[in-house]
Order: structure tokens, then C-alpha cells, then sequence
């Protein structure tokens, strides 16, 4: 988010000089504004389906496919298997990239020659150590570690010769989904709010610099 803003202050003041002061920060308050609504349709867009989604319980890691517009899981048995997980890295745009962790969520008698019909994905080390935890909990993965988390999948898949029953969910293993849940939606307010409050912050400055430069134009004029 920090890279975002300052991407976004960088790019204004190079328009800046290239436009001149009023049409370099006309032209990156528009694009502020711009993507103050592209992220809030983003993250409120993934807010929803999770929040609208629905929670299973009470159901074994087998008939995971069954229920492709569920959220939230409660399951009855599985865990991920350690011997099974795979990494993927996915570079940033500016600044470090994140690593990804996936495995099969397995059951006893399960085969390597089966399909995988839940996969779990971590984001972070702490995610990551989840996985020793049986409370056979999660969360479907959002939008926001979406892409990362099937590189991860797509990496198991070809290190150990897996495949991904149709519709296999993915998610990350918590203890608490709903909590989890809660931090999305925060997330879906607090960027999009907080680009507004930056687009916003632009607009008096763009005032006063109207302002002057009208003025010294009247200056020159007389």
C-alpha cells in the first residue's frame, strides 16, 4: 500500500513537470480517482462474495467440489500434507514479492493417484504454520492472493504428479474463518477509503494552483 501511494505521488510530480503544475495535477487527480474505483470494486467485489457465500459444515475433504459457491468450511477430516507442499514466488510490482505455499489437504487411505479435491494455500509463514493445527477450518482464497496461490497449486501439481478434481476449492486453513473474513472486509473499506482521502487532498491543491496561475496570467496580461 505504501509503494501504491508513493507510485502514485511520483507519477503526479512527473506530470507535474512535464505538463506544468495545473495539468500534471489535473491529470493525476483523474487518475487517482480512477483507481480509488477500480480498487474499490476490486476489494468490494471480493467482500461480498465472501460475505455472501456459503458456510459448510460438517462435511469430509472429499465432497469439498460439491459446494462451488462456499466461502467458509468446516470440515470433518483431512489435513495438508507436509510431504506434498510446494512454493511459488510471485514477484512484486515495486519492492519484494510474496511466496505462496500449497498441498493437498488429504485423508487417510488417500492415494497420490487420486485427484485433490481441496487444496490449502498459505501467504505467510504464519499462515503456513496453520497447517500443523487440526481444526479443519478455512476460508476460500480471495482475490487478493488469488493468482499466487494457483502458481502454488499448479507447482504441487507438477512436482508430485497431482490433479485437481473439478471445482476443488482452495483455501487458506484457519482456525478462525470468520475473524479472517472480518480482516477482507476491513481491507475492501480501508484502501479504496484511503485513496479517496489522498484524491481528495489533490483537489484544493489543484484549487490553489488554479488560482495562481490565473492570476499570473493576469499579472503578465496587465
Amino acid at each position: 500500500m505504501v509503494g501504491l501511494v508513493l507510485g502514485i505521488l511520483l507519477g503526479m510530480a512527473a506530470m507535474v513537470a512535464l505538463l506544468g503544475r495545473l495539468g500534471g495535477w489535473s491529470v493525476g487527480a483523474g487518475i487517482l480517482a480512477i483507481m480509488t474505483a477500480g480498487f474499490g470494486s476490486f476489494f468490494g467485489g471480493d467482500a461480498l462474495r465472501s460475505l455472501r457465500g456459503q458456510a459448510v459444515r460438517g462435511v469430509s475433504v472429499s465432497q469439498a467440489p460439491r459446494f462451488p459457491k462456499a466461502q467458509r468450511f468446516h470440515f470433518t477430516d483431512g489435513m495438508p500434507s507436509e510431504r506434498l507442499t510446494a512454493r511459488f514466488y510471485k514477484a512484486g510490482h515495486r519492492g519484494p514479492g510474496v511466496t505462496y505455499w500449497a498441498a493437498p489437504v488429504t485423508v487417510e487411505g488417500w492415494r497420490q493417484s487420486e485427484p485433490v479435491t481441496l487444496w490449502v494455500c498459505a501467504g505467510s509463514k504464519d499462515e503456513l504454520a496453520e497447517w500443523t493445527k487440526p481444526h479443519r477450518k478455512g476460508l476460500r482464497v480471495g482475490a487478493l492472493g488469488g493468482d499466487g496461490c494457483k502458481g502454488a497449486v499448479l507447482a504441487a501439481e507438477q512436482a508430485f504428479g497431482l490433479r485437481s478434481a473439478p471445482n476443488a476449492p482452495v483455501i487458506t486453513w484457519l482456525e478462525s474463518p470468520q475473524k479472517a473474513l472480518q480482516r477482507r472486509l476491513w481491507l475492501a473499506l480501508l484502501i479504496p477509503i484511503g485513496l479517496l482521502c489522498l484524491w481528495l487532498v489533490t483537489i484544493p491543491v489543484v484549487w490553489i494552483l488554479v488560482r495562481r496561475s490565473g492570476r499570473g496570467q493576469g499579472c503578465r496580461l496587465g
